[in-house]
C-alpha cells in the first residue's frame, strides 16, 4: 500500500485476526534534517578556524623576526572578503520560509568573539518538529535563486570554480608575482656577478 501515508509504503505479510488487530505508528524523525544542519555548521566552524589561523598575527617588537606562528595570509583582501560576504550570509532574509527568514530564526546565531556559529538545539528542534516544510524551505528555496543553502552554494561555487573562481583568480595572481620577482632576483643576482 502506498497511497494511504504519504511517505510511507506499506508491506503486507499475513491477514490478522479479527480480536487482535495489529497497531501501526509512525512518528516524525527529525534527526536526517538536524544531522545535516549540524554538518554544516561544523564546516562553517572550521572554515572560520582556517581563516583565523591563516591570518593570524602576532605582534613583534621593532627588528625581531615575523613570529613563527603567523598565518600565510595575514590581511589579504580576498579572504577578508569571503570572510565577510559568509557573514553577510548569515543575515540575508529569505522571501520565503513563513516566519524562518534568517538563520536566528532556526535557533542558529554567530559568536560576536569567535565568529563561530552556535545551535540552539530547543529551537532548532521546535522549528523541525513544528514546520519542517518551511524549514526545507528556508534552505531550499526554488534550488535557483532563493533558499539559504542554495544562495550559499552559488556563492561557494563562485569562489571554488577552478577556471574563473576568486580563488583560482588570486592564485594565478600570487603566482604571476612569484615568477616576475623569481626573473627580477635572477636579474640582480646576474648583475651582481657580473659587477664582481
Amino acid at each position: 500500500i502506498e497511497d494511504a501515508l504519504e511517505g510511507v509504503t506499506l508491506t503486507l505479510q499475513a491477514k490478522t485476526e479479527t480480536d487482535k488487530p495489529e497497531t501501526l505508528s509512525v512518528t516524525q524523525d527529525i534527526t536526517g534534517m538536524k544531522d545535516a544542519v549540524k554538518a554544516w555548521v561544523d564546516a562553517y566552524n572550521a572554515l572560520q578556524d582556517t581563516v583565523i589561523a591563516q591570518t593570524k598575527f602576532t605582534p613583534v617588537k621593532p627588528g625581531e623576526d615575523q613570529n613563527a606562528t603567523n598565518g600565510a595570509l595575514i590581511g589579504d583582501s580576498t579572504v577578508r572578503e569571503i570572510q565577510n560576504k559568509l557573514k553577510q550570509q548569515l543575515t540575508t532574509l529569505q522571501p520565503q520560509g513563513g516566519e524562518f527568514r534568517i538563520l536566528a530564526d532556526l535557533g542558529i546565531t554567530q559568536n560576536a568573539k569567535t565568529g563561530k556559529l552556535e545551535i540552539s538545539d530547543t529551537k532548532l528542534d521546535k522549528a523541525l518538529k513544528d514546520e519542517p516544510g518551511k524549514v526545507r524551505e528556508f534552505f531550499v528555496g526554488d534550488s535557483d535563486k532563493t533558499g539559504f543553502a542554495t544562495q550559499t552554494r552559488t556563492y561557494m561555487k563562485s569562489l571554488l570554480d577552478n577556471i574563473d573562481g576568486v580563488i583560482k583568480t588570486k592564485q594565478d595572481g600570487l603566482d604571476s608575482t612569484i615568477k616576475k620577482l623569481d626573473t627580477q632576483l635572477t636579474r640582480v643576482s646576474n648583475s651582481i656577478e657580473e659587477t664582481i
